[in-house]
């Protein structure tokens, strides 16, 4: 398995390597609210989506092991403007989807496509409005604050080390709990 890690970890460049810390994902996420200003198409949701999913993981995770009352309020901003475009995100792919597998004679399929449309523009407008709201400074106070706090805990091997070793119990026994009661869909 070491073997398999150092592997991945080669082939993966430096560049890129660095683009996965806290520091790394709120930047993206404050130069993607941006873009969502501006455009709130497919792809902009996505990506912002992805990179506030990816801060409030690690900040989940870190809460953990530090209970400063920041991490949560963070966590909170971030969830904010995850879940104001959830709907919207389901709704472009809904629509995606349609477009796909339609062959534009189906009446149902063309109303339906009216209905998801018209959806899609009054979600734009409710996540629009989080999105304006969503206090930028200081996320960009926490942009500092927090990552330079987690290299301060970096220093606390022992809680990181304790905090896998609880995930690995909890992964260990939700995989016997699966085997053991051999349910085909609980276990996938």
């Amino acid at each position: 398995m070491t073997e398999i890690s150092s592997i991945v970890v080669e082939e993966i460049p430096v560049a890129k390597r660095k683009k996965s810390g806290l520091r790394h994902w709120m930047q993206e996420a404050s130069r993607l609210r941006a873009a969502a200003l501006e455009d709130l198409d497919e792809a902009t949701v996505h990506d912002l989506r992805v990179a506030l999913r990816r801060c409030r993981a690690m900040v989940q995770t870190i809460r953990e092991i530090d209970d400063d009352p920041g991490w949560q309020k963070l966590n909170r901003a971030a969830r904010e403007i995850f879940q104001a475009l959830g709907e919207l995100r389901d709704t472009q792919v809904q629509l995606l989807w349609l477009q796909h597998l339609s062959t534009g004679e189906d009446i149902l399929a063309t109303r339906l496509q009216g209905h998801l449309q018209k959806r899609e523009r009054e979600l734009r407008a409710l996540a629009r409005q989080v999105i304006e709201v969503f206090d930028e400074k200081r996320w960009e106070k926490w942009t500092e604050k927090f990552p330079q706090r987690l290299t301060k805990l970096a220093g606390n091997v022992l809680a990181f080390e304790e905090l896998a070793q609880r995930r690995l119990e909890e992964i260990e026994s939700l995989d016997t709990k699966a085997a053991f009661e051999r349910d085909e869909e609980r276990y996938h």
